[in-house]
């Protein structure tokens, strides 16, 4: 029998996919939705963001306060030094989500259009890291959402259209959608007071519009180029829903003093709001869409916006419980490490549950998105809205919770960041009261339809 010495070494460290293998993080019932192409990207992504991103992040949160613009960033070392590795890996390309109803991007090389599915899980992976979540345009998914509201809906300007689309996809200008107004209940954007006069029609490029209102809290007004302003355009419309217009505005074309805008003071950790007041602002006239239709638009990109932020939530949360567990592992409390608690064993397996049930959530809504449309998908789109955000944030809470003072630290550690985006996101777009309300109306409708119907059956079966 030969020695150990002369043995042949055929030990092989495993690589992380075979120790934690990409379908770890797929749920069961989605996994027949995706090919080999689309499962070899997804082990790409997974492979750039856990070796690349996350151990920068830090450093990129840290680097990121030393500038003062937002726009500035694309100079830091962290982001250059990425965007270089991110065409090595090939995903250097914008990826831009749509339906079966989907759109072709032909015309366009700078990104590829992918099902709502796919999408899905890239939010997901790419949610894991801050800096990933820049690299890939999801930080505030204002930018993708103008480009989904451009794409389902076009514009009166086809050449303006497509100079934009360009221009947002290369992420060379910033855009930003203005609906909500200080004396205004943000949970009911149909009581908006910003009004826009129409002169002539979209057919005259003569033809202007003039806007008058002020719009409160509307995230980079200052920084972009671009601005969507839901304005009241038929007062005398019948229909609630088709008394408001979606109206493009191109910074460039604003008369001086005709706007007036002001910072609102906030903890700038999720991200710089303004107040924006029209004075009689006369623009050429650019709407998306039909005249009346801004209110269904605007809901759309809603739905498609938040599915795909509470998305990359979980993997925020993923990514959080990742952290309280090497956090456990490390610190030792009376003698024995935090991680053999039973107490930190139950909170670990809830807050696993938590973000499974988050996700299948998720992937059931971009499922049926996929298949049947947005509007047919609300009910659940809106259930996704009113769970994730609240359990997300609670998670980051747990795990800031466990790391003591360091999970303070913003330029230590993300767990600051991270709550800070879950938590806003229970305000922004839509407050929970309000989907809970939604939800519940949604769900008596349905049912109230179902009863009817099924007396009427009953009585015809009876009559036989």
């Amino acid at each position: 029998m030969p020695n150990v010495s002369e043995r042949p070494r055929t030990y092989k460290k495993p690589a992380l996919e075979e120790v934690d293998p990409i379908t770890n993080y797929i749920p069961a019932s989605v996994r027949d939705k995706f090919d080999e192409r689309q499962m070899a990207r997804f082990k790409k992504l997974r492979k750039f963001v856990e070796f690349e991103c996350l151990p920068l992040d830090t450093v990129y949160l840290h680097e990121s306060t030393l500038f003062e613009h937002e726009n500035d960033l694309e100079s830091c070392p962290v982001i250059m030094s990425l965007r270089k590795k991110l065409e090595g890996y090939q995903l250097h390309k914008m990826f831009v989500p749509m339906d079966q109803r989907g759109y072709d991007s032909g015309f366009n090389d700078k990104w590829e259009v992918v099902n709502m599915v796919e999408f899905a899980m890239i939010a997901y992976l790419v949610g894991r890291s801050v800096i990933a979540s820049y690299l890939f345009n999801l930080d505030d998914l204002i930018g993708l959402g103008t480009i989904q509201v451009l794409l389902r809906n076009g514009c009166s300007n086809h050449d303006l259209w497509v100079q934009l689309v360009d221009e947002l996809v290369a992420n060379s200008i910033k855009s930003c959608i203005m609906v909500s107004e200080k004396d205004v209940a943000g949970s009911d954007t149909l009581n908006i007071q910003t009004t826009c006069t129409i002169n002539g029609d979209e057919m005259n490029e003569d033809s202007t519009m003039v806007l008058n209102g002020t719009k409160w809290f509307i995230k980079d007004a200052m920084e972009s180029e671009i601005w969507l302003v839901l304005c009241v355009t038929e007062p005398d419309e019948g229909n609630i829903y088709r008394r408001h217009t979606l109206c493009l505005i191109n910074r460039n074309d604003v008369p001086p003093n005709s706007t007036k805008i002001e910072p609102i003071q906030i903890n700038e950790g999720i991200g710089k709001f303004y107040q924006v007041q029209f004075k009689s602002c006369t623009v050429p006239l650019t709407i998306i869409g039909e005249r009346g239709e801004g209110y269904q638009i605007l809901q759309t990109k809603s739905s498609i916006t938040r599915l795909f932020q509470c998305l990359k939530l979980c993997g925020m949360g993923q990514e959080s419980l990742r952290l309280s567990n090497k956090r456990a592992g490390e610190r030792k409390v009376f003698g024995s490490k935090l991680q053999k608690s039973e107490t930190f064993k139950f909170d670990l397996a809830h807050w696993t549950i938590k973000i499974e049930t988050c996700k299948l959530l998720c992937f059931n809504a971009a499922i049926k998105c996929d298949f049947e449309g947005v509007k047919a998908a609300r009910e659940e789109i809106g259930m996704v809205k009113a769970v994730t955000p609240k359990e997300i944030s609670s998670l980051v809470d747990w795990s800031i919770q466990l790391h003591g003072c360091y999970g303070l630290c913003s330029t230590q550690t993300p767990l600051s960041h991270m709550w800070q985006v879950s938590r806003s996101l229970r305000i922004n777009d839509t407050p929970d009261e309000s989907l809970f309300s939604q939800l519940g109306r949604l769900e008596i409708s349905n049912y109230n339809k179902f009863q009817k119907t099924y007396d009427q059956e009953l009585i015809s079966l009876a009559g036989k």
